[in-house]
């Protein structure tokens, strides 16, 4: 058994929608979900380095780390994961490895056409003949800053280098057991197709490298999520990618998982999640101008992760190694409507999550609408007994709240927003509920009645008055760990009066 209380969990984020699935449980984490680890170690896989998905990733997991660092988690919970860096859990402070969460795998010399990536015009004539046979002109004219545009022939051998990185023997350096290993990729495009199988190949033939804890990695317990299609590209004749491909991929590489991912037990947990109620984007072939809308289906593709680590390691028998079964699970919701809410999620899936998206939803109306108003004229704000320090109109200004707070707040709006705007639409709050209908906040969730003359409803004094309860309990704190604190403990108590008995 291994304590729970020093776990760390890496993630290999591989390709856009790895990094659109990190997205959603970055947010998640923030309000607070039990992941059962102490520190998640995000590794993000994917040659297009200005990513619009990637890079709006990036920002949020900064930003993330700007407040955790601030932050105090006795009382509160908001935040409470770490997440670090590779970098940062490298014992070796003299190995040359990537700094940022992102991980530079493909040399400057070499970050060009994939022709020139596997030295075509060194190659004599047999091989230049068989290469010749493996992949079209547009293959070898391929332009590899943008990834691999839906061709995992071509990410294949882009990606095996891979374990010849710093990159990858720092990570298998500071593995450890009782860590885990989770993977996200999807299976209709090129970059996560490629790099899913490879990476799980490496993993358990660490022994055939020269690593550090090979033998740890061979027995490393490993959950991976596989994405199958739930978005389609606008047709574009200039674009290699074609929406018409992604069922025939997703079938050759089911096929190929099953013969050699689940047949040999290679990984502990594999999860698939997909739609078949699809909206089409743009043809963005990369780039910046990749920027997907935020998916119901990454939102739950992250609670897989969540679940990956509500299971046992007894369940997983991770003292030899492998499960004698790869468990198989998918997911299934209630009903089948274009628009879904709250009351769509399965009973665990709801469980883990709805309370705290709720907590940090009235966070976020109540900051956005309320705080100016009531900031230096309510108890909570003042100091007790108990607390000395005060939350005052000056530390609206300060960097901690009008920059860090400001900032993951807008983001996650806008998360949410995307999610309700997109197809399939996951609608789980009223964006544009005001103070008079803070009650009916939560979409096709109902409250619990408090009283004869309001019933349901309620306001921003009742906000303040569990502030001001709030206060009087987290005792001598810094002014951002307090204000956080007694944030958490108000609307967990709003929460708990008001929805939890009739959720």
């Amino acid at each position: 058994m291994s304590d729970n209380t020093a776990r760390r969990l890496f993630i290999f984020c591989i390709g856009g929608t790895g990094s659109r699935v990190l997205k959603a449980l970055t947010f998640l984490l923030a309000t607070g979900a039990e992941i059962n680890a102490a520190t998640i170690v995000p590794i993000i896989i994917d040659p297009d380095k200005k990513n619009g998905d990637l890079n709006r990733t990036l920002e949020i997991l900064k930003t993330y780390q700007d407040i955790y660092n601030e932050l105090e988690f006795e009382k509160n919970k908001f935040f409470k994961t770490e997440i670090k860096t590779l970098a940062s859990v490298n014992d070796d402070k003299g190995t040359q490895i990537s700094a940022g969460f992102k991980f530079d795998f493909i040399d400057g010399n070499k970050d060009g056409k994939f022709k020139d990536f596997i030295e075509y015009s060194t190659l004599n004539g047999s091989n230049k003949d068989l290469v010749d046979a493996l992949f079209s002109d547009a293959n070898l004219d391929a332009d590899l800053k943008v990834g691999f545009k839906g061709n995992p022939h071509m990410g294949s051998i882009v990606l095996n280098q891979f374990k010849d990185k710093e990159d990858f023997k720092a990570f298998a350096s500071v593995f450890r057991p009782g860590d885990r290993i989770f993977i996200i990729n999807s299976i209709f495009g090129g970059t996560g197709a490629a790099g899913f199988p490879l990476l799980v190949k490496n993993l358990r033939e660490a022994d055939k490298l020269n690593i550090q804890n090979f033998d740890w990695l061979i027995n490393a317990p490993i959950g991976t999520l596989t994405v199958k299609p739930y978005f389609g590209v606008k047709p574009d004749e200039n674009s290699e990618i074609d929406k018409g491909t992604f069922i025939s991929k997703t079938k050759a590489a089911l096929s190929y998982y099953n013969q050699k991912l689940l047949k040999n037990h290679t990984v502990n947990v594999m999860y698939y999640i997909g739609d078949d109620f699809t909206k089409d984007y743009e043809n963005a072939e990369g780039q910046s101008n990749q920027k997907n809308d935020a998916h119901l289906v990454e939102f739950l593709g992250a609670t897989a992760i969540l679940d990956f680590m509500k299971i046992s390691d007894e369940k997983l028998d991770v003292d030899d190694g492998r499960t004698e079964e790869s468990l198989v699970k998918g997911y299934g919701m209630f009903g089948n409507t274009t628009t879904l809410s709250f009351k769509n999620l399965g009973k665990k899936t709801k469980a883990r999550v709805m309370q705290g998206l709720s907590q940090y939803m009235y966070c976020c109306k109540y900051w956005n609408q309320q705080i100016e108003k009531s900031i230096d004229k309510r108890k909570w704000s003042k100091g007790s007994n108990n607390s000395s320090v005060k939350i005052n109109s000056k530390f609206l200004k300060d960097d901690f709240f009008d920059v860090d707070l400001r900032q993951f707040n807008s983001r996650f709006i806008e998360w949410l927003t995307e999610m309700q705007e997109n197809q399939r639409a996951f609608k789980p709050f009223r964006l544009d509920a005001n103070e008079k209908q803070l009650y009916k906040l939560l979409e096709d969730v109902e409250q619990k009645k408090m009283n004869i003359f309001k019933g349901a409803q309620w306001s921003y004094a009742d906000f303040d008055s569990a502030l001001s309860e709030a206060e009087g309990k987290v005792g001598e704190l810094n002014v951002e760990q307090k204000f956080m604190a007694i944030f958490y403990l108000a609307t967990k108590s709003l929460y708990d009066q008001r929805i939890a008995q009739t959720a």
